[in-house]
């Protein structure tokens, strides 16, 4: 047992400092995925805070956030800012639609300033968008897609075609409104790997029946490893359950 104790720990030894040789690096992220339902919750209390608190609890590193309700068109991402100024992350807001005398959108959370963002229409009876942030190590994406399958089916080439620009990993997340099962996930599997269990429901909140939340890599970039993946158990904030990917992020350095 003790040859065997010794052995492991020699290997492990090696393989780091073979890794280090190679210029291989990595790095822990969590991510969250969360669509928001304009801070409203099941018990129709509006709380940015409560958000701000539900995601805090989970200390993530990237939030994908979805139904982001900015109330003025003076100020495009009035409920992004303030969740973003309670956990000291730096946003990045999309408008997709005009709503209620404003913006309605997505956005993304992160602990770093991203190097650049891009904002692409996606095709749906009621307007959607595509939102990339690219930050040094990797490209996030987040979009929360229509509910026609023919729409989300035609978004999925756009998508294909920007994951397919970065000679990074590209990561996707946000509320897609498809199950598993459907033909939009059987096809965007073609190009990229769910990181978060499907079998874990996140709609509706208080008793999920679904998965429509999900959490992706291209699979151009193989290089994350998913150390766990789970459902926040919170069934009031919105009407959504949060998802989280805890993933290992390996990147060979010139």
């Amino acid at each position: 047992m003790k040859f065997w104790k010794k052995y492991a720990v020699r290997t492990i030894v090696l393989l780091t400092a073979m890794g280090t040789a190679l210029g291989i690096q990595a790095q822990t992220l969590k991510f969250m995925t969360y669509n928001l339902h304009h801070c409203a919750g099941m018990d129709k209390q509006l709380s940015e805070k409560r958000i701000a608190e539900v995601i805090a609890a989970e200390r993530p590193d990237i939030v994908a956030v979805q139904e982001l309700d900015s109330m003025t068109n003076r100020c495009p991402s009035y409920q992004l800012g303030e969740i973003a100024a309670r956990l000291k992350m730096q946003p990045v807001y999309a408008s997709s639609i005009t709503f209620g005398g404003g913006k309605y959108g997505i956005g993304i959370l992160t602990k770093q300033k991203p190097i650049s963002v891009r904002s692409i229409p996606l095709p749906g009876n009621e307007p959607r968008v595509l939102l990339i942030c690219e930050y040094e190590d990797y490209c996030v994406a987040n979009t929360h897609l229509a509910l026609q399958e023919s729409n989300r089916l035609q978004s999925l080439d756009i998508i294909v075609r920007e994951a397919k620009r970065w000679d990074k990993p590209f990561l996707i997340a946000g509320d897609w409104n498809a199950t598993p099962d459907s033909k939009f996930i059987r096809e965007l599997s073609r190009y990229f790997w769910l990181l978060n269990n499907t079998d874990a429901f996140t709609y509706p909140a208080e008793q999920p029946d679904r998965c429509i939340d999900y959490i992706a890599l291209y699979k151009g970039k193989k290089n994350v490893r998913v150390k766990k993946s789970y459902v926040v158990p919170e069934a009031i904030a919105s009407d959504h359950r949060p998802v989280v990917v805890k993933i290992k992020l390996f990147n060979k350095k010139p």
